[in-house]
């Protein structure tokens, strides 16, 4: 599926999301909210305004994504369900690094009748203690609600991004010259 990607991207306030997910169980009446395992893994290629990934979805559905920036917050995006056994052998036999791996939670946020569907990224492994939050739109224009749980606004930085997170883990930032702080 070809489209444009027009995305914001924040850093979360952990204990403020954590929270939040807490209201959100007892309204569903479950006391449980269920994020989706991800795993991902990149090409490497010599551009780095341009990613190829492949994704799988708690083990179950797979997608071959291709992206490539049109400037800060939009970007080219083409994907394509494939075989989970594909995307397997992709990750482990075409891609040079472990898989980023971490579990997305879908969390809804009202404010009168505009709702926002934010995408929270919980990441562990090499990217342990990093939580992201991003909101994609139809429109650079679109109105969206902010949530209290939201930290940084991280929009444009491509130390943020998934594919860098996969070449530079969140773990390694602290041995280079970038620190982190919510």
């Amino acid at each position: 599926m070809m489209g444009v990607e027009i995305e914001y991207k924040f850093l979360v306030d952990k204990a403020r999301f954590e929270y939040h997910l807490k209201q959100l169980a007892g309204l569903h009446g479950n006391g449980i909210v269920r994020g989706v395992e991800i795993k991902q893994s990149y090409f490497n290629l010599v551009d780095d305004k341009q990613a190829v990934r492949v994704r799988t979805y708690d083990d179950e559905e797979a997608w071959l994504c291709i992206k490539a920036d049109i400037d800060l917050i939009s970007r080219h995006e083409f994907e394509y369900h494939i075989p989970v056994r594909d995307a397997r052998v992709m990750m482990e036999q075409l891609c040079e690094y472990d898989a980023v791996t971490k579990t997305r939670y879908k969390v809804p946020v009202s404010k009168g009748a505009l709702v926002s569907n934010w995408e929270v990224d919980v990441f562990s492994g090499d990217n342990e203690g990093l939580i992201t939050a991003e909101i994609e739109l139809d429109t650079v224009d679109s109105a969206y609600v902010i949530p209290g749980w939201l930290g940084l606004d991280v929009t444009g930085q491509t130390k943020y991004l998934n594919s860098s997170l996969y070449f530079e883990p969140f773990e390694v930032w602290n041995e280079n010259s970038d620190s982190f702080n919510l």
